[in-house]
């Protein structure tokens, strides 16, 4: 089967695969395909293959590491674009595409993959449809090793080999954004810190200052890095807290509220049940790892946690 009958219809130029390199193809699990991230396929070698007028069922990623060339598709902001390595080229089912390289050809890694979980890796911002070519400062360390490891779970195949597949395309599709210019270092410090003081009573246009950073600043390298607000990170941050004391503590519900941020007990259960699925009693019922020794929280953490008004506006103070 060539890899032109694989990947999909359309115009291939003049060009070919000057190094094989490896290509495995698999048919995955159904319940991978319909309800998971299901890897169909990967592949590296060296190309001067170019594509036209192609279009996929499937997503596909290709890293071109060495090299320079093109990419264009069908529709607004469909435009040629340059490509020069490093860089990934993020293929959406459904759409007219073309990419190829130079004439002097170029190093390319690639998968296919699909399935319903693939768009929580969009609504999270992993990759944006809107941003077909993402140019990298590096080559993600963590390519070579995945790739490899990525060969070998497709050559396996069966149910082994789907599950490893569908969770390295997973690592790879995380792994991605690692080498963007947008994620420096000084981000993740910035992101730490945001994390790190969570707890803090503070509106956010102070977290930013005490930061060093304006609140335009702040959201910005907060939504680059991570695809949620400054708003979601705190809060995040401030939940993952009270489910860590709770599971690990005996502090009352009340005492474990201020701790994160909050000095309404009752604000802090309601928000807590909406973002865990239970309220904090009963997370501390199933997952406690100290001793049985009675109740789980006091007479005042229930009180406290029936009572009270509404604080949605002091969410992150």
């Amino acid at each position: 089967m060539t890899l032109r009958h694989v990947l999909g219809s359309g115009a291939r130029d003049r060009g070919n695969v000057d190094n094989p390199g490896w290509v495995e193809y698999a048919t995955p699990p159904q319940p991978l395909r319909d309800h998971g991230v299901a890897c169909l396929g990967a592949g590296e070698h060296r190309s001067t293959a170019s594509f036209r007028a192609r279009t996929l069922a499937s997503f596909a990623f290709i890293h071109v590491s060495r090299g320079n060339g093109w990419y264009s598709h069908r529709g607004p902001f469909g435009a040629e674009r340059l490509v020069r390595a490093p860089a990934l080229i993020w293929i959406i089912p459904g759409r007219e595409h073309g990419y190829g390289p130079d004439s002097a050809g170029w190093d390319e890694h690639w998968t296919l993959f699909g399935g319903p979980a693939v768009q929580s890796f969009l609504k999270l911002g992993v990759f944006d449809p809107g941003n077909p070519v993402v140019d990298l400062d590096t080559t993600p360390a963590e390519f070579p090793s995945l790739f490899s490891r990525l060969r070998s779970a497709l050559h396996t195949g069966g149910v082994a080999g789907g599950l490893q597949a569908s969770i390295i395309t997973q690592q790879l599709l995380l792994a991605s954004s690692s080498g963007r210019p947008d994620v420096l270092p000084d981000d993740q410090r910035l992101l730490r810190q945001l994390r790190r003081y969570s707890h803090h009573p503070m509106t956010m246009a102070a977290r930013a200052r005490s930061l060093g950073v304006t609140l335009e600043t702040l959201r910005e390298v907060v939504k680059a890095s991570t695809g949620m607000t400054p708003v979601d990170v705190v809060l995040e941050a401030r939940i993952s807290q009270a489910q860590t004391l709770l599971a690990e503590t005996s502090l009352g519900v009340r005492v474990i509220s201020a701790r994160v941020g909050y000095d309404d007990p009752a604000y802090f259960t309601r928000l807590f049940a909406a973002r865990v699925g239970v309220p904090p009693t009963v997370f501390r019922e199933q997952q406690s790892r100290l001793p049985l020794t009675g109740s789980t929280g006091t007479i005042s953490d229930q009180a406290d946690t029936e009572s009270g008004g509404d604080h949605s506006g002091d969410a992150v103070r």
